[in-house]
């Protein structure tokens, strides 16, 4: 049973059904809200348990699924497209624990994540270039899953954020002789 469905950018739609999962399907980018109140699904928020975004999605823009308090779940398409996550995007999603961000994203706007106080696992895509000053804000157990030696690494020790760093990724390895190996 569908709840709400609209307009959720130029190319994009949204689909919220009764048992709570929320859908942005199309392709795209979400519109860029000035405000959250401009949000058609806003008034739903609290309806909201599970997002699923679209492969061909390309942004989620400014105030995407704010303050969604019973949001437990983000689903992104397999090959997913995302690369923006904008500002205040998940901001007071109190109830996620975790997300994995699809390995296009490489910019995280202010406050994305502020305010999710039961976050506690973030995975960062090695191309990740640009995360914005508070995008963890009021986080206070989340811990950075984080490319080795990347801008994210940086970007969390500079910002006093817990991290792990995944090891590098090995392309190819061998032998050039005795006892010398690459």
């Amino acid at each position: 049973k569908v709840l709400a469905a609209g307009r959720a950018g130029v190319t994009v739609d949204f689909i919220l059904y009764a048992d709570g999962q929320f859908k942005f399907v199309g392709s795209g980018s979400t519109y860029e809200l000035d405000r959250v109140w401009n949000s058609p699904w806003y008034i739903y928020r609290n309806s909201v348990k599970k997002v699923y975004v679209d492969p061909e999605i390309t942004a989620l823009s400014n105030w995407a699924v704010y303050s969604c308090r019973n949001l437990t779940e983000v689903t992104f398409g397999e090959n997913s497209k995302v690369t923006r996550i904008g500002k205040n995007a998940f901001t007071r999603c109190s109830s996620l624990v975790s997300i994995t961000l699809p390995e296009g994203v490489t910019y995280i706007g202010y406050d994305a994540f502020t305010d999710c106080t039961a976050l506690t696992s973030v995975y960062l895509p090695d191309g990740v270039s640009s995360i914005m000053t508070n995008a963890f804000n009021g986080d206070k157990n989340v811990v950075l899953n984080v490319a080795y030696n990347s801008y994210a690494k940086n970007w969390a020790e500079s910002k006093g954020i817990s991290y792990e760093e995944r090891k590098p990724i090995e392309l190819a390895s061998g032998t050039c002789g005795d006892n010398l190996s690459w």
